[in-house]
């Protein structure tokens, strides 16, 4: 039986990819001037590892200083410039601003709103093309969005509009106001600054959603659409380890077709979609996967077997596809040696690794991003 539902996945429908399409997602190759103080968003899980096993490799292991802000955020102060490249390549930042102007004050005082956003027009002008507002308790988001409001009347009424172009982010904390201009989201490295959550009023409640896998690839589908990609590019997706469906649901609803291979059950609600197939088969029965051009992988499991099986099937692609692996660690400390050997695996099966990153919803794992050379 599991052999029938194997051959079955020839039948998936095709769409007309566009011609000569070149995989973009080079995140790594984003980047922008210099800095020597960056603000940046790192789990107080992984800040550790963080600092110790990837940070000292970029700063030749001179001493960087890493004040933490509230929540997740923190102030990084090197004695030598780095770039939003260098960093993403450090693995664990989410989110990344290079710090250029700092007040130091209480947020709660009366008229911080227009004396921020003042002192903000004057340092930056109105020349921002994209505008993010973060901050780090509940409490102080109404500021926040407070201060955005603000912030974009006074760019409206800025007639010239030809030069405006970045993206301009503050972030309020109980020690005051940071900001910084990036030229673009990719170059943040994220598409979605502050997290998911924080931004989308359309997300769905959490009970609607089969798992938290789900939260992963909405923003790994935000980062591709932030480099105009979409389903025309990559129809048909092979999901292996997809049960229960947060993640299969996703990609249905950006339009892809999901083969969807799990021996445990999907949640009916994912069950019912048009262009999903479930093959309740093991993964490693999988021979080859040349009818896809994207393959989404979270098994559960020892990471060495899961990036085994996702490069072999890997191997068998189209030239270009895409690869989206979460590397599923038994500590953050082993983040190093794991990536080292995923990567030397991946390469020997002709799998370039583009960008590895710890997104928002990932926990104890990182997601890596390759292509099909």
């Amino acid at each position: 039986m599991a052999d029938d539902s194997v051959k079955k996945t020839k039948a998936t429908e095709k769409l007309n990819r566009p011609s000569g399409f070149k995989v973009p997602f080079q995140l790594l190759d984003q980047d922008g001037p210099p800095s020597n103080q960056w603000l940046v968003q790192v789990s107080q899980e992984a800040r550790h590892v963080w600092c110790h096993d990837f940070l000292s490799e970029i700063f030749n292991g001179e001493d960087v200083g890493v004040d933490p802000l509230g929540n997740d955020f923190c102030i990084l102060r090197g004695k030598q410039s780095v770039t939003s490249k260098q960093l993403l390549s450090t693995v664990f930042p989410r989110w990344m601003s290079p710090l250029e102007h700092q007040w130091p004050t209480k947020p709660s005082t009366d008229g911080f709103v227009e004396k921020a956003a003042q002192g903000l027009s004057r340092k930056f002008g109105a020349r921002w093309e994209s505008l993010e507002v973060l901050s780090t308790t509940p409490e102080l988001k109404r500021i926040a969005v407070g201060l955005k409001g603000r912030l974009s009347q006074l760019s409206d009424s800025d007639d010239d509009s030809t030069s405006k172009s970045g993206v301009l982010t503050a972030l309020i904390d109980q020690k005051g106001l940071y900001a910084g201009m990036s030229i673009s989201r990719l170059n943040m490295g994220t598409a979605l600054p502050g997290g998911l959550g924080f931004l989308s009023k359309s997300e769905k409640p959490s009970n609607e959603l089969p798992s938290r896998a789900g939260g992963k690839i909405r923003e790994v589908l935000a980062l591709l659409e932030e480099l105009k990609v979409n389903k025309t590019h990559f129809p048909n997706w092979l999901e292996l380890g997809s049960a229960p469906g947060g993640m299969t649901q996703c990609l249905l609803e950006w339009g892809a077709n999901v083969t969807a291979v799990d021996l445990a059950d999907m949640s009916p609600s994912v069950l019912k979609n048009k262009g999903l197939r479930h093959l309740r088969i093991n993964a490693q029965q999988l021979k080859e996967a040349s009818e896809f051009d994207a393959i989404l992988s979270d098994m559960n499991g020892p990471y060495e077997n899961a990036a085994r099986i996702v490069a072999n099937l890997g191997a068998t692609l189209r030239q270009d596809a895409l690869v989206v692996f979460t590397l599923k660690l038994p500590k953050l400390n082993d983040a190093r040696k794991a990536l080292a050997e995923v990567t030397q695996c991946f390469r020997a099966h002709s799998l370039e690794i583009l960008a590895t990153k710890h997104l928002f919803h990932n926990r104890q794992e990182v997601t890596v991003f390759a292509r099909r050379a």
